[in-house]
């Protein structure tokens, strides 16, 4: 398929119009979008004067964008609601907080078409503190929740690389960022749009926390695609203040490992009691010996496998008797 020919959508699920959503549509904006192309927003909640502000600003940008109301809360089911109808060959999943890095569409349009067993992508994703804040929570955030492709193996040193179908991926794009064939989000919808069980551990209202990411980027090595990493993508995430203090970061811990221990006993646990122990005694092991080093960071991680282990047990329970 030639460069010109790949096309792209895309998605921004939102329940609020701010200064960073702002931000991200001019850095869409930038973009050499074609007329192909697609810009689809997911009002998941935002209000009617919110709704009037992103109207106006995408009118003060020329940019032509397909509105969509999602009104249960959630992300999960916004970006359902955000997949169905998808007439492009790839959906680039954007969160309000991201903002393109100059030429994401070019250098994005240039991998796709020479990569065709590729089936999902992730960018390097950089995160953009809006503020000062400790060493260790910039390593933790980059690590664990907030942008995961600067730290550890995947540096800003590392190469661009494309590993064979696996479950788990290699490396997982987090959902601000993540770059997908639009077979995975119509795999995603119908294997998974109609099932409360899955549904019900993505982000909502009452959570910091979700595993819909993991849900969506499952199904590229179901449908026997290859992931890739591609540094010269770039995604900024601009994060505020507030995600460095020590209550945010215990909550998100705390949600994001109760999400994902329900999910990962429905995967790939579904079995004995001493497999569900072993998987939960893997996670414990490798998390509470990773860096970053310190009292603070060694909490959080004690909470993280307190989260997964009550989670994973309470998910085998629940399936043993049902």
């Amino acid at each position: 398929m030639g460069v010109e020919n790949v096309t792209f959508t895309l998605l921004v699920c939102s329940n609020r119009f701010s200064g960073d959503f702002r931000r991200l549509l001019e850095s869409i904006s930038r973009e050499d979008l074609s007329e192909r192309d697609a810009l689809r927003i997911v009002d998941n909640g935002m209000g009617e004067g919110a709704r009037a502000m992103l109207s106006t600003e995408l009118s003060q940008l020329n940019l032509r964008a397909d509105i969509l109301d999602e009104p249960r809360p959630g992300l999960g089911f916004a970006r359902s609601t955000g997949f169905s109808g998808i007439l492009t060959d790839w959906v680039i999943l954007l969160d309000e907080d991201n903002e393109l890095g100059q030429g994401f569409l070019n250098s994005l349009r240039s991998h796709t078409a020479d990569e065709s067993e590729v089936g999902g992508i992730c960018p390097c994703v950089q995160a953009r503190w809006n503020s000062r804040v400790p060493r260790w929570v910039e390593d933790y955030g980059r690590r664990f929740c907030l942008s995961v492709t600067e730290s550890g193996e995947f540096s800003p040193e590392f190469e661009a690389s494309v590993w064979a179908s696996a479950i788990p991926a290699k490396i997982r794009p987090p959902g601000g960022g993540m770059i997908v064939r639009r077979e995975v989000v119509e795999a995603f919808n119908r294997d998974y749009s109609r099932d409360a069980s899955l549904l019900a551990l993505a982000r909502t209202s009452g959570s910091l926390g979700g595993c819909e990411d993991a849900v969506i980027y499952s199904c590229v090595a179901r449908l026997g695609y290859a992931s890739a990493y591609f540094p010269d993508i770039l995604v900024l995430h601009h994060i505020p203040p507030s995600r460095a203090e020590w209550r945010y970061l215990v909550r998100i811990t705390w949600d994001t490992l109760l999400s994902y221990g329900a999910y990962h006993q429905m995967v790939y646990s579904r079995g004995s009691w001493l497999k569900t122990g072993k998987l939960w005694l893997r996670f414990c092991l490798s998390r509470l010996f990773s860096p970053p080093i310190g009292i603070q960071p060694f909490l959080l991680n004690v909470i993280a496998c307190a989260s997964y282990g009550i989670s994973l047990f309470r998910a085998r329970s629940a399936h043993r008797v049902s």
